[in-house]
């Protein structure tokens, strides 16, 4: 796919502001017809325009991100994927059409229905991570995916989930990481001691390089490349910035004693 003309497809718009609270509203355009992708905090009632509310700030996304479709279209091997915390499934969406066999889980109702709706093909299920990976088989997956997943864990849950998905990443398979950094202006501005905090009641924590470098080796994984990025947040007509750790990493270990 050719990612300039993919984005070319798909636009941001920006709606009102209340007294305390942006509303953002997001279409995806299918040749002329307008699809509402998501909402935070308002439902949209002007005329015309189909009425969608979904509570998770993933679904402000109108594309898959960049830095994944560059990732992703460059792989050799195809093979079965998993998407973690899949929002409405942009990333599953774009790497079913690759050819790979995509399952994608999210607890949130709403980005599966939405996600279903984009997407038929995929296997998009309702379910916490940690409870769908109970019944998981050893080296099930040849790429995982967490775009900002990890950042809505907490520190008691980090280790294990590392852990989880080394025991379920196949020998030679691909972890890709996109993970908000200390190095945000929010954090910064906001959490710079704590290095967390609660946005719409969503919990998100910011991370150090060093601090996912020693969550990947304690996991068996070998860091293939890591790079950090500043991007658009894709809901701020303004041009607000957040800021990315970007990793590649490898499953290096043949078998995982995971207890």
């Amino acid at each position: 796919m050719d990612w300039a003309l993919a984005a070319a497809t798909s636009v941001g718009i920006y709606s009102r502001q209340s007294k305390n609270l942006k509303s953002f509203i997001y279409f995806k355009f299918y040749t002329n017809k307008k699809e509402v992708l998501g909402t935070r905090g308002h439902k949209m009632t002007k005329k015309g325009l189909l009425k969608f509310t979904l509570p998770s700030f993933s679904t402000h996304k109108t594309r898959p991100e960049p830095e994944f479709v560059a990732f992703a279209g460059n792989l050799a091997e195809r093979g079965k994927m998993l998407d973690i915390g899949c929002g409405i499934g942009l990333e599953s969406d774009y790497a079913q059409k690759l050819g790979f066999e995509v399952v994608a889980i999210d607890k949130d109702y709403g980005c599966i229905r939405k996600a279903k709706e984009i997407n038929q093909t995929v296997d998009f299920r309702q379910i916490d991570f940690f409870n769908y990976i109970k019944n998981i088989s050893q080296s099930e997956f040849m790429l995982i995916v967490d775009s900002k997943f990890s950042n809505k864990l907490t520190q008691e849950q980090l280790e294990k989930y590392y852990k989880n998905i080394s025991k379920v990443l196949k020998f030679g398979g691909y972890m890709y990481l996109q993970a908000l950094s200390t190095d945000d202006d929010y954090c910064k501005k906001h959490c710079p001691q704590r290095k967390w905090t609660k946005i719409n009641d969503n919990y998100i924590k910011y991370f150090s390089k060093q601090e996912l470098l020693d969550l990947l080796h304690l996991t068996g994984l070998k860091v293939e490349s890591f790079k950090t990025i500043k991007q658009k947040h894709p809901s701020e007509e303004n041009g607000t910035e957040e800021t990315y750790h970007i990793i590649v990493a490898r499953q290096i270990v043949k078998k995982w004693e995971y207890a």
